[in-house]
């Protein structure tokens, strides 16, 4: 058993590994950070990590930043274009590498070791522990929290998400306002009840359904009058061919 551990940890450190090639003066990402290497010659080369520089022989490890780095070769022309060197890189723990570890805490880094509650969450834009959200509902039956004392409720926000609600029980009307206009909102027995109100709701579809038949009237009426014009048109026109006709017809 502990050769099959020893094993998966031997994997797990060498994924981390990474073996690079970094030409002279360009910049790379490595585990969020930004490596460069500045200069060298035949036997070491001086390699940045983030604005941090320091010398590196050939076979040293040595730690940079937070990453620690071996120089493996060398490949020194001194041509700026063709001078590289190949280097191990592995990853120092650091807040963010979701590895509470490194004396790491809820405080100081929530994001690897969490917010140390079950009601906060991390919030990776914020970068900080923020209250979860109250459970979203689609009806009352959602809501049950196992507590016979409480009136469990999904108050259907018009406009709105839905969220469950819970009561100690009420005494007035005005305890279980869910502010939705389209419910009647009652206690009884201690008990809210928030009760549906038929067709609430539906005048906007009416006001587009006289809409739409009005502006069909609309059309129809237009294409009367432009109909009856038209006849109009061809009577008068008729009319004054008879004339001219019937003038010359007197010349004779």
């Amino acid at each position: 058993m502990k050769k099959e551990a020893l094993f998966i940890a031997l994997i797990l450190i060498s994924s981390l590994v990474s073996a690079e090639i970094l030409y002279k003066n360009q910049e790379k990402e490595f585990y969020g950070h930004t490596i460069m290497l500045r200069n060298l010659n035949e036997n070491s080369a001086v390699i940045v990590v983030d604005n941090e520089k320091a010398p590196i022989s050939l076979e040293e490890k040595k730690k940079i930043g937070d990453l620690e780095i071996k120089l493996k070769e060398i490949n020194y022309y001194n041509i700026e274009e063709q001078d590289n060197v190949e280097v191990e890189i592995s990853p120092e723990p650091y807040c963010g590498d979701n590895a509470c570890n490194n004396d790491e805490t809820t405080n100081s880094c929530p994001k690897d070791c969490g917010c140390g509650s079950d009601e906060l969450k991390y919030d990776s834009e914020l970068k900080k522990c923020i209250p979860k959200p109250t459970d979203e509902c689609e009806k009352d039956s959602d809501c049950d929290d196992n507590n016979p004392k409480t009136s469990d409720l999904c108050y259907k926000k018009v406009g709105k998400t839905t969220v469950c609600k819970h009561f100690q029980g009420c005494e007035l009307q005005s305890d279980c306002d869910d502010d939705n206009p389209c419910t009647t909102d009652k206690c009884e027995d201690n008990t809210c009840f928030n009760i549906e109100i038929e067709g609430c709701g539906n005048s906007e579809k009416e006001n587009s359904e006289d809409n739409d038949f009005s502006e069909e009237n609309n059309e129809e009426k237009i294409q009367e009058d432009n109909s009856e014009d038209n006849e109009i048109s061809e009577e008068e026109s008729k009319g004054f061919f008879s004339k001219i006709i019937s003038f010359f017809a007197s010349w004779f």
